[in-house]
This record gives structure tokens, C-alpha cells and sequence, in this order.
């Protein structure tokens, strides 16, 4: 019995110390990227105006030539960079900086770093670059909604496409731990 005991404390220690390992990588990641992004890339270079410039650029490109729109970009605020979208004459949308998807990316990122497994590198990457083009594809469907149907607009925006691109995040998640664990 004793001999029983002793096997299971040490096989049921394995993974609490894996746990422990994994939590504190991405505590200090993630505490790392936070001072990272507040004190240095957010005042001091052009991150976010670069991301949200890309969606609405890529957007405008959409619109022009898979819907053949008339399209036309505008700086809403005193930053100067592009971040509005207004399509047909019918309305637009505005890509705020908690629209351009470096939040959920970032987080993508540092838990494939934290998490023990092998190809990290290219597997963040690639779901990171995939995140960004479905928040893309997002915000395209948002316009195309705000265009021919605006009362559906603040639902989808608030919750059909929180829950697509969230659900397509953990998907990546778990096949990361599925598929590339050690």
C-alpha cells in the first residue's frame, strides 16, 4: 500500500509541476509584453496606427473589388492615421484600437510560448498571421452589415464575431496541446 501511495504522489506531482512551469512562463510573459506594449510601443512607435492602417487598407481593397464599392478612408481623430472605413454613401465603421486584434494575437502568441511543446515558433506565426486575417475578414462583414443592414451591426460586433474569433483561437489552442506537446 505504502509502495502504491508513493508511485501515485510521484506521478501526480509531474503535472502539477508542468502546470506550475506553464503559469509562471506565461505570468512573466505576459507581465513582460504588458510593460512591453504600455510604456514602449503604444507612446512610442506606431504599432497600433500600423495594424489599424492594414485593416482599413486591406478593407478598402475588399470592398473596391470583390463588392464594387465606392470607398473612402478618413482619419477620425487628431492622430492622423486612417481608421474609418465609409462604403456607398451608406455609412461606415470606425477601427478602434481595441478593434485591431494585437490583444487576442499577442495572447495567442504567449500562450503557444508558455505552453511546453516543439514548433513554437512557426505555429505562433502562422496562427497569429490567421487571427489577423480573420479579424480582416471581420471587420470586412462588419462593413458590408453596416452598409445593407445596420440594425445588425452592434450584435454582430458584440457578440457573432467575439465568439467566432474566440472559438477560433482556442481551436488553435488545442491543437497546439494535442499535436505539439512534448
Amino acid at each position: 500500500m505504502c509502495f502504491f501511495l508513493t508511485t501515485m504522489e510521484a506521478t501526480s506531482s509531474q503535472p502539477n509541476s508542468t502546470f506550475r512551469q506553464f503559469f509562471l512562463r506565461a505570468l512573466l510573459l505576459y507581465g513582460g509584453w504588458y510593460i512591453l506594449r504600455a510604456f514602449i510601443l503604444t507612446p512610442y512607435t506606431h504599432l497600433d496606427a500600423w495594424f489599424i492602417e492594414n485593416i482599413v487598407n486591406s478593407n478598402a481593397w475588399l470592398l473596391t473589388n470583390i463588392n464594387h464599392y465606392t470607398v473612402y478612408l478618413v482619419s477620425t481623430e487628431a492622430h492622423g492615421y486612417l481608421d474609418a472605413i465609409f462604403a456607398q454613401d451608406a455609412g461606415g465603421i470606425k477601427v478602434g484600437l481595441e478593434c485591431d486584434g494585437i490583444g487576442v494575437i499577442s495572447t495567442f502568441i504567449l500562450f503557444i510560448l508558455a505552453f511546453p511543446g516543439k514548433n513554437k515558433l512557426w505555429y505562433a506565426v502562422a496562427g497569429g498571421l490567421s487571427v489577423h486575417l480573420l479579424n480582416l475578414l471581420r471587420v470586412w462583414v462588419l462593413t458590408l452589415l453596416q452598409v445593407n443592414y445596420p440594425s445588425a451591426l452592434d450584435f454582430n460586433h458584440k457578440y457573432t464575431f467575439n465568439i467566432i474569433i474566440y472559438s477560433f483561437i482556442f481551436a488553435l489552442w488545442y491543437v497546439y496541446a494535442k499535436y505539439f506537446k512534448k
